[in-house]
């Protein structure tokens, strides 16, 4: 191969080189973007979530005959007002 040859071919293998450069770089800026789109996501999914569950527990408690007086609608001497309810978000 001549030495221009050789320079072409050395010149568009820098050219692609530049250009696998700058793909790389786009793909780790959209996928810095993405983490923080599912980050953003998955805390509203858990703020959703918890609401949801105390309006749950509202409605259940509500729906509950009152005959442990205030509380969460456990029956007197259970000890179950004294459990937290635990929700796993996954």
């Amino acid at each position: 191969m001549s030495a221009a040859g050789d320079a072409d071919v050395h010149a568009r293998m820098s050219a692609r080189l530049a250009e696998l450069h700058e793909e790389l770089r786009r793909g780790e800026v959209q996928l810095r973007e993405l983490v923080q789109r599912e980050t953003a996501l998955r805390e509203s999914m858990l703020r959703i979530s918890g609401a949801a569950q105390v309006l749950a527990e509202l409605l259940e408690d509500a729906a509950a005959p009152d005959t442990a007086g205030p509380g969460n609608g456990a029956t007197a001497g259970s000890g179950a007002a004294d459990v937290p309810r635990v929700l796993t978000v996954t």
